[in-house]
């Protein structure tokens, strides 16, 4: 199974539904962006993508990317300045380790999903919405998927 085809339209759905409530509740932009494989650290690869989809120029920095290689069953999750800022060093390595379980279940939407419930709760605290004139949707919630491998 392809990058492409790793997630059924309805979990596609269930997913940019997640992003939407998580960007209701808080003033984040979150993307989740699918390669099929990662030939280079995972890492390096998600920093070229946050950039490549503009993810580091949100008016207030809160931008995260949630990258998957799903055939190489590597992830990352990169966040802007300002939200990288407010949580703790091992964050995003836990949601990270939590996500990737999912994974080798081949439970890729139900593992997404987590990550995004939990940012939700997370930030909702540092990062509350204000009035959703004053939270315009900066970056597109559709999954965004890399080339075909």
């Amino acid at each position: 199974m392809n990058h492409k085809t790793i997630l059924s339209d309805s979990e596609k759905s269930r997913l940019v539904d997640a992003i939407k409530r998580v960007e209701e509740t808080t003033i984040a932009e979150i993307k989740i962006h699918i390669d099929n494989h990662c030939k280079e650290d995972v890492l390096v690869k998600a920093a070229t993508v946050f950039t490549k989809l503009g993810m580091d120029k949100t008016s207030n920095k809160t931008g995260v990317l949630i990258y998957v290689a799903c055939q190489d069953r590597k992830m990352a999750i990169l966040a802007d300045s300002a939200i990288h800022q407010k949580v703790k060093a091992n964050y995003w390595d836990d949601l990270v380790a939590q996500c990737i379980n999912y994974m080798k279940q081949g439970k890729y939407a139900d593992g997404l999903i987590h990550v995004l419930h939990t940012i939700e709760k997370d930030l909702s605290s540092h990062f509350p919405s204000a009035i959703q004139s004053e939270n315009p949707n900066e970056i597109s919630n559709d999954l965004s998927f890399g080339e075909d491998e």
